[in-house]
């Protein structure tokens, strides 16, 4: 590198910090790229989108706990 004042620390982080965004730069193009080859399906259901509820059984007894009737 050339001689630009900065000290050891000041050029590490530096690095780092370029290593970091151009890590993100190549995450979106692969994303772009995987959306366009694979578009998404919309009558898929994904884990973002709202699934069917299922009963509570909190007030209900487990079975081994429940007595028998004669």
């Amino acid at each position: 590198m050339t001689n630009t004042g900065l000290t050891r620390e000041e050029k590490e982080c530096l690095k780092r910090w370029f290593r970091q965004a151009i890590a993100e730069v190549e995450k979106e193009e692969v994303k772009h790229f995987l959306l366009k080859e694979y578009p998404s399906e919309s009558g898929v259901l994904t884990h973002r989108q709202p699934q069917v509820r299922r009963r509570s059984h909190r007030g209900q007894r487990p079975m081994h706990v429940k007595e028998l009737a004669y």
